[in-house]
């Protein structure tokens, strides 16, 4: 064991990985949380470097009760399955022995700081020891809150996981200051317009956003040829109906 803790960050709960898996599993996204929280315990109780030859994926759902449970972690990146092997990415870096060390060693430097700033004492002193630099799962995270969609329903949230997969195919997986901006685009457009603008460009397998061409209704040639025709023969009607008046 590494130690009796894990560390998990505070925007893990709505992260676009959670969601997705939940819409896949067919579960509430908070139930998400929960097994990944409880099979990261397990895999931090019972794996040495989270590397494990004898692990299965049917073992996996057993320990979380949820069949694909596993595939669905695989399927958003947060288990590798290679060789025959599975792993977890980057479990080290944040719940090996080292990271919590680290961890532990900018705990206790804080704790005396805070200690020395409130009560001015001679008798305590700033420790020496200068906290580890403790590493991220996105070392140049800009924005780390999940933005919100402009449209709240099941129609736009499907067209929207269509868009983000064929960025993912095409080796362009959409940042969160991306889709902040993308989503202010697309709630000006309207839910309709918007949906079929995702799905156009997933289809097409476009970088950037693009509304179908004829999305918009435009007159055509035909449609003011007609609409002067029939100014035309209202005026002629008028013109006749004056002179049929006696003087």
């Amino acid at each position: 064991m590494a130690g009796d803790w894990i560390k998990i960050e505070h925007v893990t709960p709505d992260k676009p990985e959670v969601h997705r898996m939940a819409e896949s599993l067919k579960i509430d996204p908070d139930a998400v949380v929960g097994k990944l929280l409880r099979l990261w315990i397990w895999a931090d109780q019972q794996i040495d470097n989270c590397n494990g030859a004898s692990v299965t994926l049917s073992l996996l759902d057993r320990i979380t009760f949820v069949s694909g449970f596993a595939m669905a972690m695989h399927s958003v990146g947060w288990l590798v399955i290679k060789d025959g092997e599975i792993s977890f990415p980057n479990f080290e870096r944040h719940n090996g022995k080292t990271a919590k060390d680290r961890a532990n060693t900018n705990r206790r430097v804080s704790k005396s700081r805070d200690v020395k700033r409130n009560c001015n004492a001679d008798t305590v002193t700033e420790s020496e020891q200068k906290p580890l630099p403790e590493k991220r799962r996105e070392e140049k995270r800009i924005n780390t809150e999940t933005p919100l969609p402009p449209f709240d329903s099941e129609r736009f949230r499907q067209a929207w996981s269509e868009w983000e997969k064929s960025r993912r195919e095409i080796g362009k997986p959409l940042k969160p200051t991306a889709i902040r901006l993308q989503y202010a685009d697309l709630s000006k457009l309207g839910e309709e317009r918007a949906i079929a603008a995702l799905l156009h460009s997933a289809k097409n397998g476009y970088q950037g956003i693009y509304e179908p061409k004829g999305g918009e209704h435009k007159p055509q040639q035909s449609d003011r040829f007609s609409a002067n025709i029939n100014a035309a023969a209202d005026a002629i009607k008028n013109m006749q109906s004056r002179e049929e008046k006696p003087p």
